[in-house]
């Protein structure tokens, strides 16, 4: 498991994205598509609730995430509308699984 911080990627975001309700399924699928090759994603989850689709992202500071939301995740097809939240402090992130 690598430490994203050492590796210079100082910001993680959670970006929620919506897309339309009528968005045909080719438009979701090239998202789903267009997700899977940026690497600065690092997760992507189809949640219910005001928003579509929560996603993970890092970047190296707050003007490389503000280039990437600008030029990558705001073009990402289908995206309607999107709010980025910021961690400040990870209180807990492990990948243990709660298995008897």
């Amino acid at each position: 498991i690598l430490d994203r911080e050492k590796l210079g990627l100082g910001i993680m975001a959670f970006v929620e994205v919506k897309v339309p309700q009528i968005a045909e399924a080719s438009i979701v699928e090239l998202f789903k598509e267009a997700v899977r090759g940026e690497p600065s994603i690092i997760g992507c989850y189809l949640t219910a609730g005001q928003f579509d689709f929560l996603l993970p992202v890092v970047a190296q500071d707050m003007s490389a995430y503000s280039a990437l939301a600008q030029n990558v995740l705001l073009r990402l097809p289908g995206v309607q509308d999107m709010r980025s939240s910021f961690v400040l402090e990870a209180i807990k992130d492990t990948t243990t699984l709660p298995i008897s």
